[in-house]
């Protein structure tokens, strides 16, 4: 990622030339001249819009930045979809340790992922059980990552979480973790089926995620 004091300078320019009903947009362009090889994401305007609330413009950019090249962001942009993969991956392989019980539930199919291919290659069917929810850590863990949870969390445990994030960047897994014990799935009356599962993760209600409960 492009750090010299040129285009430092022309960021600085670009967000200071800026009214305030534009910053959120002149946030996208100045980061897209910042590093242009990267891209756009969805998520990408809810992260600036949340650091736009608590910062000046160009503090909200660096701190932008720092979550795109330290902090996990990066792997949404389009150039770095195997990045996601294998990030993914993992997750699922750290769910089976961690949560086997829950997992067993949960995921669709253990997965092996090929980086010569860039696609997901299932396993040896001989080796694969059938799962009851059929959900899978791809239907739900890079929307909540990209947006940096706040399709499900209140801000001010958004923020708090973010803190973390900026702290030690391998909190994502555990966060994600925790908002799955959180989420009790292994409840087959609360979560008879896989629509019940999926409801609830992209879309929890309120009292869902008590903040004292997850920090």
């Amino acid at each position: 990622m492009p750090t010299s004091s040129t285009s430092c300078r022309c960021v600085r320019s670009f967000l200071l030339s800026s009214s305030q009903p534009r910053l959120t947009i002149a946030s996208h362009q100045a980061f897209a001249r910042f590093d242009s090889e990267l891209g756009y994401f969805p998520g990408l305007g809810s992260v600036v819009g949340l650091l736009l609330t608590q910062m000046p413009a160009e503090d909200a950019f660096w701190t932008l930045v720092s979550l795109v090249a330290d902090n996990g962001l990066r792997q949404y942009f389009p150039s770095a979809r195997e990045e996601l993969a294998l990030e993914t991956l993992a997750f699922e392989s750290l769910l089976e340790t961690m949560e086997p019980k829950l997992a067993k539930r949960m995921v669709r199919t253990l997965s092996r992922f090929s980086a010569a291919s860039t696609v997901w290659v299932r396993a040896d069917p001989a080796r694969l059980q059938q799962r009851e929810l059929s959900v899978s850590p791809r239907d739900y863990l890079a929307v909540w990552h990209s947006t940096l949870y706040l399709t499900i969390l209140p801000q001010p445990t958004v923020l708090r979480l973010v803190d973390l994030l900026l702290f030690d960047p391998k909190a994502c897994f555990r966060i994600a973790l925790a908002l799955l014990d959180l989420s009790h799935l292994d409840d087959r009356l609360a979560f008879p089926s896989r629509d019940a599962a999926l409801n609830h993760l992209l879309a929890p209600p309120p009292t869902a995620f008590e903040p004292a409960l997850l920090i």
